[in-house]
């Protein structure tokens, strides 16, 4: 499952000697969509619960969301 490791907003690094050298990453897409998700999720003044279990939901959510766009291709 490559595609829970692809970078979120992959930008290039810059080298003045050399030009474009490589990218640097931040967030993957995985740790993207599930911030988004719980973020949905705690913005409901309805949710209650343990915090353990809604962030295992917001990481299955993100899962979910990448295996369905993976199937696209």
């Amino acid at each position: 499952m490559e595609y829970k490791k692809e970078s979120a907003f992959p930008t290039m690094t810059q080298n003045e000697h050399v030009g474009l050298t490589g990218k640097e990453d931040g967030l993957t897409k995985r740790e993207y969509f599930a911030a988004k998700a719980m973020q949905a999720i705690l913005s409901n003044p309805n949710t209650q619960g343990d915090r353990t279990i809604l962030m295992i939901e917001a990481v299955k959510f993100s899962d979910e969301l990448l295996e369905a766009l993976a199937n696209e291709r």
